[in-house]
């Protein structure tokens, strides 16, 4: 617990605030961190390490971009 505030409560207010700021980032940085994003979840499925997976899902969900299944 961090001071009275749970782990949990804290995920949910920061995901809140990505929520409100990525409408208002620019088209051209948003399809940018999807690119990228996608890109790192490629190299993350590509290693043995599943915490890469968990990590570069966190991120995207965080920033609300959509991932798409490796080839």
């Amino acid at each position: 617990m961090i001071k009275g505030i749970t782990y949990q409560l804290l995920l949910k207010l920061i995901k809140e605030i990505f929520e409100l700021i990525m409408p208002k980032v620019s088209a051209e940085i948003r399809e940018a961190l999807r690119v990228f994003l996608n890109e790192l979840y490629k190299k993350a499925k590509e290693t043995p390490n599943f915490w890469d997976d968990y990590f570069i899902e966190f991120l995207a969900s965080l920033l609300n971009i959509p991932l798409e299944n490796p080839k």
